[in-house]
């Protein structure tokens, strides 16, 4: 019974702080991380969360493609905000526009946060990112 209880508290997942404290925690940070989508591409870039709710993101991406590596960079600005746990970025601009389109809103479920990692959900799966130097 006892290793039954012990069980049921180490499998409850941490409470996440409110949106407040996770916006707090955000503002002013910059972020490292990798993306590996399903298709094999690769992508490596910074994301940046300034004080105003507004966002920078750089991504460096390769692909291969018929046996040869293609590279891709992109450039995203925005708004963020934190929002019932979900980290939600709004596309203002995107460079090249093909990759995400003005208005495109990405949310994201904040898994964790800590003073060096961010753990999200996307629609790509789970991404930890780490906090910039």
């Amino acid at each position: 019974m006892i290793a039954l209880i012990l069980f049921i508290v180490a499998a409850e997942p941490a409470k996440l702080p409110s949106d407040a404290e996770l916006t707090k925690m955000l503002a002013g940070s910059s972020w490292e991380e990798e993306h590996k989508k399903p298709n094999g591409d690769v992508g490596k870039g910074v994301t940046g969360y300034r004080a105003d709710g507004k966002f920078s993101a750089y991504i460096a991406w390769k692909r291969v493609i018929d046996g040869k590596e293609a590279f891709a960079e992109v450039k995203i600005l925005g708004t963020w905000k934190v929002k019932d746990g979900e980290l939600i970025e709004t596309v203002e601009s995107c460079e090249p526009p093909t990759a995400r389109k003005k208005g495109h809103e990405a949310k994201n479920k904040i898994v964790s946060l800590t003073d060096t990692t961010l753990k999200i959900r996307w629609e790509d799966g789970e991404m930890v990112k780490t906090r910039a130097k």
